[in-house]
């Protein structure tokens, strides 16, 4: 009589869709949002801020690193956090009408300009780029909102520097090769910290 013939069982295994909601409670990204918070007072003590560039910058700032951390971990740019920073963005430009009425045009029109501008700036480069997708043109949509055409210009040139400096280094020690894209919110993160620490504001 023949021995029948065993083949194994394939094993398929199964995996849990992303909660974003169980991410947003992560001990870590709470603890990284409480530094950033903690860098933002420091920087507003030393560079004299007003009450509304603290918010402005402290809201973008935890936007920033909220994204960094999933676009880092996961490679996406969760469209939450985005929407949520632009109705705090409304929010702050209603601030400008209550206490600051005279400077609310100047203050709207440089954010919308900073916004088209860089996100603008991306979309052309990511029909040439596919390292730079559509979650980064509405990432930097945001900066603009926030930072106005001059300092969304110099996160996106620091961006740039950061991003690049890392990828060769990465290529030289190979851990990276030319085929290889990196997330773009970490570095953003670092544009941002060095636009406002070299700028004051």
């Amino acid at each position: 009589m023949a021995s029948q013939k065993m083949t194994p069982k394939m094993i398929t295994v199964r995996t849990k869709p992303m909660d974003k909601k169980m991410l947003y409670k992560d001990n870590k990204l709470i603890g990284v949002l409480a530094g950033v918070l903690i860098c933002m007072l420091a920087l507003a003590y030393h560079y004299e801020w007003s009450a509304l560039q603290l918010v402005n910058l402290g809201i973008l700032s935890l936007a920033l690193t909220t994204t960094m951390y999933f676009d880092f971990k996961f490679r996406i740019i969760p469209n939450e956090v985005l929407i949520a920073a632009l109705i705090c963005r409304v929010l702050t430009l209603g601030a400008f009408l209550t206490f600051n009425p005279n400077s609310l045009l100047g203050e709207l029109i440089g954010s919308l300009l900073g916004a088209f501008a860089v996100a603008g700036i991306l979309f052309i480069g990511g029909r040439f780029n596919n390292g730079i997708g559509a979650g980064d043109v509405k990432l930097f949509f945001i900066v603009g909102l926030f930072m106005g055409l001059d300092g969304s210009f110099r996160v996106l040139f620091y961006t740039v520097l950061s991003s690049f400096i890392y990828a060769v280094f990465a290529l030289i020690t190979k851990k990276l090769t030319l085929k290889d894209s990196l997330p773009m919110a970490p570095f953003a993160v670092v544009g941002f910290f060095i636009t406002i620490i070299l700028g004051g504001a």
